[in-house]
Formats: structure tokens, C-alpha cells, sequence
């Protein structure tokens, strides 16, 4: 039941799945443009308002057992996601059976 006199949340956020791929950020990356072409017009609104703080696109992907783990995102991604005021980020997940 709402309570519009009650206690008021200070920050709030939602989530949405964009890509379904496998945890590589090229497969990811790939889906993120055919969202974004989608939906750019849209995102471009919601992160020019000035209530909202934060906008971006978390790419997880698995970590890798190499001395040095890099990942490129595709400059079509980048672009599209610029004009569209989103940030871009890689979170890396640590999977079951790595030990470090």
C-alpha cells in the first residue's frame, strides 16, 4: 500500500537486460548496439535529466587465467553509447574452479 507521507527513498534504480550472450564482451558488445540502436532517442532523454545521476551499460564477463586480462569495446559501441550520455562498464567475475 503506498504510503505518500511515509518515509521517501533518497536514490532508486532499475535494471535491463540487454544482451543474452555468452560472457564475452564481444558477443555483449554486439547486442548493445542493436539495443542502442533501438533505443537511443530514449536513453538519450532519460540520462540529459537532471534527477538522474547515472547511466550505463555493465558488461560481465568471466576473468581470465592470463597475466594481463584486456578487453576492447567496438568504437560503433562507443560512439552510440556517447551520444546517448551512457557510461560503459566491465565487471569481472571471479567463476566457480578459479582459485585466484
Amino acid at each position: 500500500m503506498a504510503k505518500p507521507d511515509g518515509m521517501k527513498l533518497t536514490r532508486s534504480g532499475f535494471t535491463v537486460t540487454v544482451s543474452d550472450a555468452a560472457w564475452t564482451l564481444r558477443d555483449q558488445a554486439q547486442d548493445a548496439c542493436s539495443f542502442l540502436a533501438v533505443h537511443e532517442a530514449e536513453l538519450a532523454t532519460l540520462s540529459s535529466l537532471p534527477e538522474v545521476e547515472d547511466v550505463r551499460l555493465d558488461f560481465p564477463i568471466e576473468k581470465r587465467d592470463v597475466l594481463t586480462q584486456s578487453e576492447y569495446f567496438p568504437s560503433e559501441l562507443v560512439r552510440a553509447a556517447g551520444r546517448a550520455g551512457i557510461g560503459l562498464e566491465i565487471t569481472i567475475y571471479l567463476c566457480a574452479g578459479d582459485e585466484t
